[in-house]
């Protein structure tokens, strides 16, 4: 899933596509350079039993998170316009 950085100032983000709380997560990474200073929102997120995991949809492809961090993309995800975000779970 994860391709080579470009470079030491790139980082990946997630971009969460909109939807209702009952809908599939959808996401895609994407890279961008820090030097041309991106918007996003951060997560750390360390936390959650990898126990019982949720899928979600990430780059066409099925990926498993925990209960939590399924739970904070719900919470972080728009009604109507996707949120990009770096999530050190998902993006490192």
């Amino acid at each position: 899933m994860y391709s080579k950085l470009p470079s030491p100032r790139s980082i990946r983000l997630l971009d969460i596509a909109p939807g209702k709380a009952s809908d599939l997560i959808e996401a895609s990474l994407i890279v961008v350079e820090l030097d041309q200073a991106p918007e996003f929102e951060a997560l750390s997120y360390v936390w959650g039993s990898p126990n019982d995991p949720v899928d979600v949809l990430c780059d066409n492809e099925v990926i498993s998170v925990t209960q939590n961090l399924h739970s904070a993309l719900l919470r972080l995800r728009g009604l109507d316009q996707p949120r990009r975000v770096w999530i050190d779970a998902l993006c490192s």
